[in-house]
């Protein structure tokens, strides 16, 4: 996979998720806090440092969607010229 994204792999039941930065090439990991709204300022944070808007989020679907509604609201509050899209994969 040679496209620039950050890929999240949520797991609900742990204290962290895995969150991969893969860009120019290069893949490395972190680790966030799994509460979502935690989770949805990481996101909005890493996504800003690393200017990587793309996301695919492996989740259940009603976690994707509560993470997706909560990280759109966040971004609401915050001036940024480059919005997040998250897809579920």
């Amino acid at each position: 996979m040679k496209e620039d994204m950050l890929l999240v792999d949520y797991d609900p039941f742990a204290c962290d998720s895995r969150i991969l930065i893969m860009q120019n090439g290069v893949r490395s990991s972190i680790d966030a806090c799994s509460d979502i709204p935690e989770l949805s300022k990481a996101l909005i944070s890493y996504a800003q440092q690393y200017n990587l808007y793309n996301m695919k989020i492996h989740a259940p679907v009603n976690f994707f969607y509560e993470l997706k509604r909560i990280t759109e609201k966040e971004e609401l509050n915050q001036y940024s010229e480059n919005k997040i899209t998250m897809e579920i994969c």
